[in-house]
């Protein structure tokens, strides 16, 4: 395609980015024609097609003006499609210019002004672009020149510009990192990251909106804000969209910090955001953008499933606030925010309801606070289970004996199975099987006869190891057990860190009072001394927590013969000594093994 014009005897300069419609209307102001239209006419160009950027026409301007026609086409919009824009070597929505309002930079035309040749001004193709609103060259804003009469007029910039007086430019803090990527788009093409595969009207809009979300908070009014301040939300939505959807999600996040306690409403934190994707509504481009803000909305807000976000109905409910996670585990507010703070979900607070939220909560965390509380025992249903009364499992609701499932919640409180199986388990341990209890009694009978409280009757019975004899045959509960009297009134005088007499050890691992002494002197078994108060004289003692271990690791032939129904005979010993380490304490000592060496024989 060529043109059949030849450059006319009054012509102008060439600017670079100049449109093919600015260059027209110098050569119409600078060759005498009132307008641009009336130009058009009288040389035979379609003034419609050279507005909208038709190549014959772009051609036919060039050979006039003198100028190369394809710098000429490359930097001046043309409608190839319904609207669908080319410039440069970019594919643009007709939503991303401004070709209603003209705009230029005072700078630029004020230079261009003081020249002998009024026609001196040209405009850039890029500055018809809504989302570029300064001078690359002059760093200051783009200034808006009053809307012609005629709408035919409105790309006659050379006439419209020779009447406008530009205020004092504005200049721009420091040039947008927005404007440089979106001029750099149009003259080299998009590349291969996640920004560049937008849509060019996308990418623009939403570094924008989002920069407004960023600088100005959630409450701006978008047409309220001014260019300086536009500009500076471009680039600021831009350096966070540069980094791809992970960190558009992360400045999302950032933004919803210190606000998970108030009514959780996700719109009064995005607003301005929200509103304008909902304007968008009517441009499918902008669904990836709308994908990635619904989907970091439904993850991260209490969303209850079907509601809408941005026109889709949650699939499910990912997190929740305080009020919907106790509605969906039907746990009181109070009992829910303290487990949350126990789990670390919460902290203390004097606000309503006594806590702050770190975050919302995670529906797998919902489901498993659900599951606990399903399993929790009341204070009745606890004691029940114990065999005892109410008020004797408020006394040993102790950390050490019967822990509460929440300790801070004392006044509704509620018990895990496995702990008073635990505590039960503590006292079969201790156990003496088939003897009598004559002469013994009830623990909290006893902690009465030496006045001193059931709870730590207790304590002391679990830490020194006191044996106990059951009441019956098969043991029910607590009150079935028996102790002696004079095992707990000794044990009131041992020391407070626990110890056990070598005849209890040697009861408790099955084995000769004269071995767990054998024990103790060669440093198997800590020791403790104790100081008789009768004789005066220094005892050994064994540690109750190192007979424990010892209990652990190693197994005495009698009680492995017992567990396995044998008895002890030199066969069973020959097999063991085979394949088992033997503990070397004494030649006058019975086999101690190793118990992980004799679990299979």
């Amino acid at each position: 395609m060529f043109s059949h014009f030849t450059q006319l005897p009054l012509s102008v300069e060439h600017f670079p980015g100049e449109t093919a419609t600015s260059v027209a209307s110098r050569l119409a102001l600078l060759n005498g024609a009132p307008r641009l239209i009336a130009f058009c006419s009288d040389i035979g160009i379609s003034h419609s097609g050279l507005t909208n950027g038709r190549e014959q026409e772009v051609r036919d301007i060039a050979a006039l003006a003198g100028h190369d026609a394809e710098s000429l086409l490359f930097s001046t919009p043309h409608h190839f499609e319904s609207r669908w824009f080319r410039l440069g070597r970019e594919r643009l929505k007709f939503t991303a210019f401004s070709r209603t309002q003209t705009r230029a930079c005072p700078v630029c035309a004020s230079e261009g002004l003081e020249t002998s040749n009024r026609a001196n001004v040209g405009h850039l193709g890029l500055w018809q672009i809504s989302s570029i609103r300064s001078c690359a060259l002059h760093g200051c804003l783009l200034a808006s020149i009053p809307v012609p009469t005629s709408n035919k007029d409105v790309f006659d910039f050379a006439h419209l510009v020779e009447h406008h007086r530009f205020d004092k430019p504005i200049p721009t803090p420091a040039h947008s990192g927005l404007e440089s990527y979106l001029a750099r788009r149009i003259a080299t093409g998009s590349g291969s990251n996640w920004l560049d595969k937008l849509p060019f009207h996308v990418a623009a809009q939403t570094a924008d909106n989002l920069g407004v979300l960023l600088t100005l908070g959630p409450d701006a009014k978008r047409s309220e804000v001014t260019n300086l301040e536009w500009v500076a939300a471009g680039d600021a939505g831009y350096q966070v969209l540069k980094d791809g959807p992970d960190a558009l999600h992360a400045a999302l996040r950032d933004l919803k910090v210190g606000y998970v306690n108030e009514t959780g409403r996700y719109r009064t934190r995005y607003r301005c955001f929200f509103d304008w994707l909902r304007f968008r509504n009517d441009d499918r481009d902008f669904d990836c953008i709308r994908d990635l803000v619904r989907d970091f909305v439904w993850r991260n807000f209490p969303v209850a499933k079907g509601a809408l976000v941005l026109g889709e109905p949650c699939p499910e409910q990912h997190v929740h606030s305080l009020s919907t996670a106790a509605t969906a585990t039907g746990i009181t507010r109070r009992q829910l925010a303290r487990r949350l703070c126990a789990m670390g979900w919460a902290r203390p607070s004097g606000g309503t309801n006594g806590i702050e939220l770190t975050d919302f909560i995670p529906t797998d965390v919902v489901e498993r606070i659900k599951s606990e509380f399903s399993g929790l025992l009341n204070a009745t249903e606890a004691a029940a289970y114990l065999g005892i009364k109410r008020f004797m499992l408020t006394k040993l609701s102790q950390p050490q004996l019967i822990p509460l499932f929440m300790s801070q919640d004392k006044t509704y409180p509620l018990y895990q199975q496995t702990a008073l199986d635990e505590f039960l388990a503590r006292l079969e341990y201790l156990r003496e099987r088939y003897a009598p209890i004559d002469g013994w009694l009830e623990i909290a009978t006893a902690a009465h006869r030496l006045k001193i409280t059931t709870e730590r009757a207790v304590t002391l019975i679990l830490l020194h190891k006191l044996p106990l004899r059951p009441a019956r045959k098969d043991v029910i509960g607590f009150r079935d057990y028996y102790v002696a009297l004079a095992d707990l009134r000794e044990a009131l005088t041992l020391p407070a860190i626990g110890a056990v007499h070598p005849v209890r050890a040697a009861q408790l691992l099955c084995l000769k009072p004269k071995t767990v002494s054998a024990l103790i002197r060669r440093h198997y078994i800590e020791k403790v001394v104790v100081r008789n108060s009768i004789t005066g004289k220094d005892v050994d003692y064994a540690c109750p927590i190192s007979v424990e271990l010892f209990a652990e690791l190693y197994i005495s032939l009698w009680e492995h013969s017992k567990d396995k129904r044998l008895s002890p005979t030199g066969r069973h010993v020959r097999g063991l000594e085979l394949e088992a380490y033997q503990l070397d304490v004494s030649a006058e000592t019975e086999p101690i093994y190793r118990r992980e060496d004799v679990l299979h024989i």
